[in-house]
């Protein structure tokens, strides 16, 4: 999402005065700027699968920072080679909140066909300096095996 800001003052001096204190003008602009990109999403981490013929267990997202909040989980997966038989492909997020750890499970993908895809968001508040986990759970039948690939991202909407 786009930040929307006026112009930096840029024909405005930056600071005035012996002790060098910034303008009106500027102290206005980067108060606005800071607000906006406050309220605004945040990337926090992503997450690339490509191909895979097998179930994921109990990953951490890669995060840097993780400050409590609410978080929006989203991702796409579609299968990428079908089984001669039957298929099936599960993601699950997990978080803690509060203390106490949730889970969220979305429906089982079984369609067995490259055009097979399902995508969605998931919204978590999760606790300070605690792990944002994602699992696939991967079944497949017949000669030919199943493989997927799993696109996932985590924004911070809010604190």
């Amino acid at each position: 999402m786009a930040i929307n800001i006026a112009p930096f003052p840029l024909r405005t001096s930056v600071t005035v005065g012996i002790g060098n204190f910034l303008t009106r003008p500027w102290i206005a602009w980067l108060t606005d700027l800071v607000a906006q990109v406050d309220t605004n999403p945040t990337l926090v981490s992503d997450v690339a699968l490509a191909s895979k013929s097998a179930s994921v267990s109990v990953t951490t997202f890669p995060r840097t920072v993780s400050p409590l909040g609410l978080y929006r989980v989203g991702y796409f997966a579609r299968i990428v080679r079908a089984a001669t038989t039957s298929s099936s492909l599960t993601l699950a997020v997990g978080c803690v909140n509060g203390g106490v750890t949730c889970a969220f499970t979305e429906a089982a993908m079984t369609g067995n066909t490259t055009t097979t895809a399902q995508s969605g968001f998931i919204y978590i508040q999760s606790d300070a300096s605690k792990p944002i986990t994602y699992t696939l759970t991967y079944a497949s039948s017949g000669g030919t095996t199943m493989q997927y690939s799993v696109w996932m991202t985590i924004e911070r909407v809010s604190a």
